[in-house]
């Protein structure tokens, strides 16, 4: 039986008289929003407080209360019931894949891809998988990128609407120097997340690489519109007014490009970036 739904038909099976037995624990294992609801009804489960109605029963409960963990921040504990999961039932790919996300949060990178291995052996469809491996060689120690451009390419695949997919695989090419594959990829991203300034940004730093300037600033004007209109204006997204600004600077447009890096100053005033470009020009940097 399909692990996820194990718990919720034993719900099921409680509520509607086919078994008796409270059907409390397993309706909170299974469904309750609230952590410590959702971890006392699997507690419940694990130490056979109530019936087993169903086989493979048990390592869905201790999976379902490791998220109730992580969801509270208990991510050792979390590990540790995903890991008995697995020692129930070898073959529940999801316990491999939930496990397999803490250990890359906890910088365990080599824990998370054998994890992320073992789910894909499993579950071979499963696009999450593959995005989460991608991450994982991606933030490697010095990174293994074609790895990545592999298993995001892979999840373009199996879900050609995955928008974060095509954006991690265009940052790849863009720092390959692969400005044309990096271009059309930030533009399939648009496409399924048209306001994200992330992308408009990233695409017009690409633009620029390539001297296509009137498509550079367009974009990156994009960016700042958007960026302009958040609540909490990022600084890192000073990068925007950088890229714009040398953008201008190539097309000769000097003076528009000097109130670029000093908006981005004005934004975070220790911007390295900015304050190069400006002493470069040999002006002040108010």
């Amino acid at each position: 039986m399909n692990q996820r739904t194990a718990l919720a038909l034993a719900f099921t099976l409680c509520a509607t008289g086919a078994s008796a037995g409270p059907a409390g624990p397993y309706r909170d294992c299974a469904l309750h929003e609230d952590p410590d609801h959702q971890i006392r009804g699997c507690t419940q489960i694990i130490e056979r407080r109530v019936p087993l109605y169903i086989e493979g029963l048990l390592a869905n409960a201790y999976r379902q209360r490791g998220s109730a963990y992580n969801r509270r921040g208990d991510k050792e504990r979390a590990i540790a019931d995903y890991t008995k999961a697995i020692a129930l039932d070898p073959n529940y790919a999801l316990a491999y894949y939930q496990r397999g996300l803490l250990y890359g949060r906890k910088g365990k990178g080599n824990l998370a891809i054998a994890d992320f291995n073992k789910a894909i052996m499993l579950a071979p469809k499963d696009h999450a998988s593959y995005y989460a491996r991608g991450l994982a060689y991606e933030h490697q120690l010095n990174g293994d990128k074609e790895r990545a451009i592999t298993d995001y390419t892979k999840v373009i695949e199996l879900k050609p609407n995955h928008n974060r997919a095509y954006f991690r695989r265009g940052s790849l090419y863009y720092f390959k120097g692969a400005y044309d594959p990096a271009i059309a990829d930030f533009t399939m991203a648009m496409k399924f997340k048209p306001n994200d300034p992330e992308i408009y940004l990233k695409r017009g730093a690409a633009y620029a690489q390539k001297y296509e300037y009137d498509y550079a600033i367009t974009d990156l004007n994009k960016a700042i519109k958007d960026l302009d209109t958040a609540i909490n204006l990022k600084p890192e997204y000073t990068l925007a007014y950088n890229y714009r600004g040398r953008a201008l600077l190539r097309k000769g447009d000097r003076q528009q490009a000097i109130a670029n890096f000093r908006k981005a100053l004005k934004i975070n005033p220790s911007d390295q970036p900015a304050t190069n470009s400006l002493k470069g020009l040999g002006v002040p940097l108010r």
